[in-house]
């Protein structure tokens, strides 16, 4: 909605020739199958109908000529392709069509499957999102500083072998909460367990995370946006578990509106802190001042003051017991943005450090005046348009000449007194959204070594190091491991002394466009130098998907990792229309609770093999176990999945293109030091194996075979599409109960 194009009409023009190119062999192969012969033929013009052609099949022959022809006449920033690459990018529904239609044989697709792709990618057109804080901006070329994904779920043996590792047991906990008709954006959650001497034999977990609701009718009266964040009405839900994360009480809201200060301007991103010496329940959060982005509805720029209020357990326990929640002091600014007029943000959570000091991440975010969005009364003056340069490094952005920058506060006297320190730039890229942990110390007795990770809009994480317990930091560098942009978390994780992150695991668009997805942690055991993958959390495909923003907590043996799930705004939700809008009919979004017992950990071989760089290359036999237990793998999904998903699954792995097949493989198996997903991609006598595989395991509907495609008059080609898939998919072993 916000987004502008920035390709030259030029291109705009080639891509739509090349598109329209690639989509009529699919109407080609349609009108075969339905004996209008070739386009290119004289007998059979686009015009003449066979004498005893149904009018069902005139009708679908229609509907694929009109697709045809306004994919070449209708301009891509209509279509919502292509929009802004340093914003969020809009999406059609069907990724991979026209790769698939360049390559053919890329992976077993029937005749008729490809006009059906093309009919729902054209009939999906989106617009840009208005999601704010997640915008994914940033240099696409930058990401080739960033190595490739080193990370995998299976490791390959110093000899070539295949060695499934056993990864920790994922337990699902709850749905600590669900979109509703109040709130149907949540996000940003936080994690803090409270036990000790003040909770007595109790325990409990708490969770709090900013929550808004959806914005009905801006533009036209049935129009619905979702996940837009920075509205006046953001504010911040907090809730309980008494039973280690099972069942969670209703959610609260945190009184974050006090007459006299900013009252009824969004909150952001809370972040929870027990004390167990004071008994203290500690929120932090950031609250808007006067950032207004000049948006219709309203909005705020992120961050502002970034504020605490505190609540004793004694008082949650008793209203706990009545079936309220807490009872919080006034809120208390700690760090004003008034200091420099730049808003200050928070993310991630406090560090207790072996001295007794707290550190708090935090990072200031001017409002650009170089986004192609909304502006905002914040932003500074645009700097003047340089001349053109046939340099492209004259063109990049300097984050460094902005006054964004990223800190930490720090207290030491248990959160009375805090003080900023540090004011971290890059050149490069943004740095914020910092998770700091503690490392071991190089001299005894010295001061606190610590390490912070930054999210990055360049592909990957960048860290800063300090000798002197966060005062001064070193210059942040890049690390190789993947960041689409996105929120993390590291933590320590004992008793064995590793350091435990969740992220996730892909680069940019890598899978889909403008998702996150494949929620995944990893440990290293030598203070961040490698890392090992230990757990998938979840793995979902899809324009827009949302799996992120995870943040963990240790409580005894179990790692409880908390995140949030979404779809964004697709472009075509209506009020009147829910089952059109995933975002509005999905009732699989919100904050999402996991557990993993770390007892697991001394049982995964992956921690004790050599690194990457010690494995051999995998030969022709090794790949085709490996491609046989991914296939396996995700039939297995399939048993578990409920039938109406069957279609689902098999479809996004068996139509996916060939190089998205290659990358999933690179990333679920040990492949960076053999050359990650292209030299798979390379490799023709794999390529044979795969596609002989998938054409056994996920078979594609026969349409050719079903003559009620062409001959039933009473139904259209797509339903009559619809109905062969789901008979083809009947198949024994893979619909059973859940």
């Amino acid at each position: 909605m916000f987004a502008k194009v920035s390709r030259t009409s030029a291109r705009s023009t080639a891509q739509d020739l090349k598109g329209t190119l690639l989509a009529m062999p699919l109407l080609d192969s349609m009108c075969r199958k339905v004996g209008y012969g070739n386009l290119g033929t004289k007998k059979r013009r686009l015009t003449s109908f066979p004498a005893s052609s149904s009018l069902s099949t005139r009708v679908v022959f229609g509907i694929g000529v009109v697709i045809v022809l306004l994919h070449a006449i209708i301009p891509q920033r209509w279509r919502g392709v292509d929009i802004d690459e340093n914003r969020h990018s809009s999406r059609l529904e069907y990724e991979g069509l026209l790769d698939a239609a360049s390559n053919p044989g890329d992976v077993p697709s029937p005749s008729g499957t490809s006009f059906f792709g093309l009919a729902r990618s054209a009939s999906s057109a989106a617009a840009a999102m208005t999601d704010f804080r997640e915008d994914d901006e940033g240099d696409e070329d930058k990401e080739a500083q960033c190595a490739a994904n080193i990370y995998s779920t299976f490791m390959l043996t110093k000899d070539g072998g295949l060695d499934p590792t056993r990864s920790l047991t994922v337990k699902r906990m709850s749905n600590v909460f669900n979109y509703n008709k109040k709130w149907q954006y949540s996000h940003m959650a936080t994690l803090d367990v409270m036990v000790g001497p003040r909770m007595g034999k109790r325990s409990l977990l708490v969770a709090a995370w900013q929550a808004a609701p959806a914005v009905y009718g801006v533009g036209t009266t049935d129009s619905v946006q979702l996940a837009v964040e920075g509205l006046p009405d953001q504010r911040i839900l907090y809730s309980f578990s008494s039973d280690g994360g099972y069942n969670w009480a209703a959610p609260s809201m945190a009184p974050t509106d006090i007459k006299g200060h900013n009252t009824h301007t969004p909150v952001w991103s809370p972040v929870l802190h027990y004390d167990k010496a004071s008994g203290k329940l500690f929120l932090f959060y950031a609250q808007s001042r006067h950032c207004r982005r000049h948006t219709t509805p309203p909005t705020w720029d992120p961050g502002g003051d970034i504020k605490m209020m505190t609540s004793d357990s004694s008082t949650i326990l008793d209203r706990i017991n009545k079936g309220g929640g807490a009872k919080w002091s006034s809120p208390r600014v700690l760090l004003s943005q008034g200091t420099d007029d730049i808003p200050k943000v928070i993310a991630n959570k406090i560090v207790v450090l072996t001295n007794g000091d707290w550190v708090l991440p935090f990072w200031r975010e001017q409002p650009s005046s170089l986004h192609k969005g909304p502006k905002s009364d914040c932003a500074p003056e645009p700097p003047p348009t340089p001349p053109a340069s046939p340099n492209k490094e004259d063109t990049k952005i300097d984050y460094s000449k902005g006054k964004s920058s990223a800190g930490v506060l720090i207290s030491p006297d248990h959160g009375q007194t805090w003080q900023a320190y540090g004011t971290l730039k890059d050149s490069r890229t943004t740095l914020i959204e910092g998770s700091v942990v503690e490392l071991e110390p190089r001299k005894a007795n010295g001061p606190p070594r610590l390490m912070t990770f930054f999210r990055t809009n360049s592909g990957c994480m960048f860290q800063s190091e300090s000798q002197d317990g966060g005062h001064t930091w070193q210059e942040a560098t890049p690390l190789n491991f993947p960041n689409p942009n996105t929120k993390f978390h590291v933590v320590r994780i004992q008793p064995n002394n590793l350091l435990a992150i969740a992220f996730n695991d892909h680069k940019r668009n890598q899978f889909c466009k403008a998702c996150r997805t494949h929620l995944h942690v990893a440990v290293s055991p030598d203070e961040g130098q490698s890392w090992r993958h230990v757990a998938a959390i979840e793995r979902e495909e899809g324009m827009g998907m949302r799996i992120h923003y995870p943040t963990m907590v240790q409580a005894g043996t179990f790692l409880y990792i908390m995140y949030s799930r979404f779809y964004l705004d697709m472009g075509r939700c209506k009020a009147s229309k829910t089952t059109s809008c995933i975002g509005l009919s999905s009732k699989n979004q919100g904050i999402r609770l996991v557990r993993l017992d770390l007892k697991e950990l001394k049982k995964l071989p992956q921690l004790g093999l050599p690194f990457n760089n010690q494995r051999s290359v995998p030969n022709l036999d090794v790949l085709k176990g490996l491609v046989d237990h991914y296939l396996d793998t995700e039939l297995s999904k399939v048993k578990r999945a409920p039938k109406l998903e069957h279609v689902k699954i098999m479809s996004n792995v068996r139509d996916a293109p060939w190089k998205t097949q290659c990358m999933r493989l690179a990333s679920e198996y040990d492949m960076a030091h053999a050359g990650g997903y292209q030299y798979l991609q390379e490799n023709k006598r794999f390529r044979e194996y795969f596609k002989e595989q998938m054409a056994k395991k996920f078979p594609a509907p026969d349409l050719q075979t079903n003559s009620s495609i062409t001959k039933a008059p009473t139904r259209s080609l797509l339903s009559s599409i619809m109905h062969q898939i789901n008979i083809n998919y009947r198949r024994p072993g893979l619909n059973e109960t859940m």
